[in-house]
């Protein structure tokens, strides 16, 4: 028995997804069937990352997000490629309970900046209670969405040289952290097809162009983007930091990943895997 993360009691925990079952469920079913570790891209791995912090109950508040994100939002997404989804306050509480987790299990442990673990532990304060149930979102309570497999804005496209991967990274892998400058910094979670984008500090209105994410509405992928360039900077950095670690596979695991995709190929390319590929050729 040990205090559940979220609601403090002693009760027996169950073994918790940091970021959904479901959506690594969807990237082997949709690929060759196969997941890597991030930390340590020569290790397959079976799933997404686990620990023990929710008790059932809490758990299960969490599935109740998880699901509702799944059903409404992200298989019409990435399944049937909706250009629209209508959506209600249970969208931003799904995104604070999985970045939560990630801010309180990982980020504040390994943060070791003086003004942004401020920011986090204020954050982890807000969002704790609000989880709870005991107040509302006041402070940290800016989310934006970017969707899509290709974030450049359309005057970018001849005038900035795309990473390789930059495709392959917004259509089908996860990603988490918090960055920023001096004057602004953010949190953020990417899912497949998916950029959420929370500012802790700075990055007014004006930063984003129809992105902003409310108690509901209505969105619409087509139009919605960030303009501010330092954002935009930190994931053209971050596709050449994971450029680095792709080349330092070993030569007998590049080997296996080239021989599985030949293999493979049939089965795969007329998955989301095998569009996403053939489409990032053709850029």
């Amino acid at each position: 028995m040990k205090p559940c993360l979220l609601c403090g009691q002693q009760r027996r925990l169950r073994e918790s997804h940091l970021i959904p079952k479901s959506i690594f469920k969807w990237i082997k079913d949709t690929g060759s069937g196969f997941l890597r570790s991030g930390e340590n891209l020569d290790r397959r791995i079976q799933d997404g990352p686990k620990a023990y912090l929710l008790c059932g109950e809490c758990e299960q508040q969490f599935g109740n997000y998880e699901t509702y994100f799944a059903k409404n939002i992200f298989y019409p997404i990435v399944n049937d490629g909706a250009a629209a989804f209508s959506y209600d306050e249970k969208l931003r509480d799904f995104v604070i309970s999985v970045l939560w987790r990630l801010v309180s299990y990982n980020f504040l442990p390994e943060e070791a900046d003086p003004d942004y673990r401020a920011l986090l532990l204020a954050l982890e304060e807000e969002w704790h209670a609000h989880l709870l149930g005991e107040q509302i979102v006041s402070r940290f309570n800016r989310l934006h969405l970017i969707c899509g497999v290709d974030p450049r804005h359309p005057d970018e496209i001849e005038e900035i040289e795309m990473p390789e991967r930059l495709i392959h990274y917004f259509a089908r892998q996860v990603d988490a952290g918090v960055t920023g400058s001096q004057e602004h910094k953010f949190i953020y979670l990417k899912l497949p097809r998916m950029l959420f984008i929370v500012p802790l500090q700075g990055l007014p209105e004006t930063s984003f162009s129809n992105s902003a994410i409310y108690a509901s509405g209505i969105y619409e992928l087509d139009g919605a983007a960030c303009l501010d360039p330092m954002v935009g900077g930190y994931f053209y950095n971050r596709m050449h930091q994971l450029n680095g670690l792709h080349a330092e596979i070993s030569p007998n695991q590049q080997q296996k990943i080239a021989d599985i995709t030949h293999q493979k190929w049939e089965e795969v390319k007329n998955k989301d895997l095998g569009i996403i590929l053939d489409y990032q050729r053709r850029q």
